[in-house]
């Protein structure tokens, strides 16, 4: 019933329904999943068959905006209440509310949250999700930016299932940008299996193989499967807050945790490949007999370092002209295969981003450029231009 506190008000829970609400009775409330009266799901003639065979799995409790806020859970005369369920005529104008699963409107809890602008939040996805299409996910992301303009950008492509049916991992941190101009973290934890879980919970797998989304009909968990739950989700949590501290600022956790679970816009391989090519390049240059050295003490000379460099006194040599020409093929190499113009900013590419751009500030490397830019494709010149500096050539406008 989160979503309703703007128009119903609010009770301190020590308070509500006379004190008598249990936790208990709030976490079977909360997993009401058929009832009558389900928000947005709501059908007259489903909502008459449900109370006919008394499918009623919510609860009346007292409207906290009416004189019954602090009176008993239960209305002393149901029979009206009874019709308002018969005919799907629950609202929040009555003395009580049905309360039913909150999954009937949004399905993480996360709605009040965003309507408060919370700077860090940490919801916990274990909805029944066997393809993992994150629904939940998508749901909240559509609701918060049109009642509330909250955008949150999130990328879960390393929870999705793989081909072998495992995630990369259960966690996936989001920027949330408020319609205020503020800003927040959401960090997203998904029931999924990666592979380095605990002997128990991989035992209890191999013989559920839909394990962990199970369908949730299954109203009476076993006690083998029920610690199975428990053990992957404590897993879990240990998992995406590893190396972090409990008496640490929590926005600060949050965007360290969102450069340790970025997702890889790129494969392994790819990376690997360039690394090695690298390596192989300086080599090169080491054994040159010092036809490169000039050239190699600009390449390395600061590296990062926002200066502006000054212009070559000296041409390169044709041998440095080389070096410049396989430097800047490694660079194309690698900026279509790690879409660096998607990915400047990804963590994994740091290196990468702070060597080019210690090279694209060498004298002799811009004089080569100047010679060289126009036999390279052209999306790689307009990235080396915007993130590099490295001016291309104009064209010449024609009378």
């Amino acid at each position: 019933m989160s979503h309703t506190r703007a128009r119903v008000g609010f009770v301190p829970t020590k308070d509500y329904g006379g004190g008598k609400v249990k936790l208990g009775q709030a976490i079977a409330v909360s997993g009401a999943a058929a009832s009558p009266n389900m928000g947005y799901h709501t059908s007259t003639l489903v909502s008459f068959f449900l109370t006919m065979f008394n499918v009623r799995l919510g609860w009346w409790f007292s409207n906290p905006s009416s004189g019954a806020r602090n009176k008993e859970r239960l209305p002393s005369f149901g029979f009206a209440y009874l019709l308002a369920e018969l005919f799907g005529l629950a609202d929040e104008k009555r003395d009580y509310l049905n309360v039913s699963d909150g999954g009937h409107f949004e399905n993480l809890g996360i709605y009040e949250l965003i309507r408060r602008r919370v700077r860090v939040i940490i919801a916990s996805d274990g909805e029944c999700d066997p393809d993992l299409q994150f629904g939940s996910l998508g749901n909240l992301i559509r609701i918060c930016d049109t009642d509330f303009g909250a955008k949150i950008d999130i990328d879960v492509s390393s929870i999705r299932k793989q081909p072998d049916g495992k995630s990369l991992t259960h966690c996936s941190v989001g920027r949330i940008y408020y319609s205020n101009g503020s800003r927040g973290w959401l960090i997203y934890l998904k029931s999924s299996i990666v592979g380095d879980e605990d002997v128990s919970v991989a035992q209890y797998r191999e013989t559920h193989p839909t394990f962990p989304h199970e369908s949730t009909a299954d109203q009476f968990f076993t006690e083998d499967q029920f610690e199975s739950y428990r053990r992957l989700g404590r897993h879990v949590v240990r998992h995406a807050f590893r190396g972090t501290q409990l008496a640490e600022y929590l926005p600060n956790v949050a965007e360290r945790l969102s450069e340790t679970w970025a997702p890889a816009g790129f494969s392994s391989t790819a990376f690997l490949k360039h690394t090695e090519t690298l390596n192989q390049m300086w080599e090169k240059f080491r054994n040159s007999s010092g036809a490169l050295g000039n050239l190699l003490t600009e390449l390395s000379h600061n590296p990062g370092r926002p200066t502006t460099p000054p212009p070559a006194t000296v041409p390169p040599t044709p041998a440095e002209l080389c070096a410049c020409l396989e430097l800047t093929q490694l660079m194309e190499n690698v900026f279509i295969d790690l879409r660096l113009d998607a990915f400047w900013n990804h963590p994994d590419n740091r290196g990468w981003a702070m060597l080019f751009s210690g090279w694209a500030r060498s004298p002799k490397f811009r004089a080569a450029w100047q010679d060289i830019h126009r036999t390279y494709g052209i999306r790689f010149e307009y990235f080396c231009e915007e993130r590099l500096g490295l001016q291309r050539e104009r064209p010449v406008a024609r009378v």
